[in-house]
């Protein structure tokens, strides 16, 4: 199980790694594609028009990516299968691992209650005061 969990967890780092890799090259490539086409623009017209140019492309690829991030993909429901709207079923050799699972999170549940009944109890005189 910890195998499992650490594969994954490297897996994820490294996703995470090139991720970030190929984003900064990204803004780095688009620097210098927006300095050469500053600098075309420039040649061909004035400071102002490709001041336009590039903000107006800029706006408009940003309002593109917004777009395309709140769109939802909705699945009609015919492409749920009908066993994946049933209730999982569980081996019994993970008989003891819900067991585990369900003790835990009680034993969370009563350290979170009783770390909140030793915060809500009264301070003792003067043990507010740091100058005490």
């Amino acid at each position: 199980m910890f195998a499992t969990v650490t594969h994954a967890a490297r897996d994820a780092a490294k996703r995470t790694a090139f991720g970030f890799v190929s984003l900064l090259f990204l803004v780095i490539g688009i620097g210098f594609f927006s300095i050469a086409a500053w600098v075309a623009i420039v040649a061909a017209s004035d400071v102002l028009t490709a001041a336009l140019v590039l903000g107006a492309a800029y706006v408009g690829l940003g309002l593109i990516c917004a777009a395309v991030a709140v769109k939802r993909t909705r699945v009609p429901l015919h492409a749920v299968p009908p066993a994946a709207m049933t209730h999982p079923t569980y081996p019994a050799g993970n008989a003891a691992m819900v067991v585990g699972i369900a003790e835990a999170l009680t034993a969370g549940i009563a350290a979170g209650q009783s770390t909140r009944q030793a915060m809500s109890r009264p301070k003792p005189n003067g043990a507010d005061d740091p100058h005490h």
